[in-house]
């Protein structure tokens, strides 16, 4: 049975995650780029520097995204913020 089954090693993967991923998309379309339609919408780029989350002021789950380091990017652009950068509640 050595011979058989001999060399192999046995390890596994664990993986966490605190909640599902989403992007945080602006509401409309304000860089007049036609989103909102066909599935196309507009990300809002991140201020340098910026936490995305909100830790110290907010206390309630709807509240956890730090919404003064988001900012509209110019007309006909879309923001550099990525997809799925942020997670949900656990």
């Amino acid at each position: 049975m050595e011979k058989l089954a001999g060399g192999f090693e046995l390890s596994g993967i664990f993986t966490g995650q605190n909640g599902f991923p989403f992007t945080v998309n602006l509401k409309g379309d304000p860089t007049n780029v036609g989103a909102g339609t066909g599935g196309i919408f507009v990300r809002p780029n991140l201020y340098p520097g910026q936490s995305s989350i909100c830790r110290a002021m907010c206390s309630q789950p709807a509240t956890t995204s730090n919404t003064a380091a988001f900012a509209a990017p110019a007309p006909g652009k879309f923001g550099t913020l990525g997809r799925n950068t942020r997670s949900g509640q656990g």
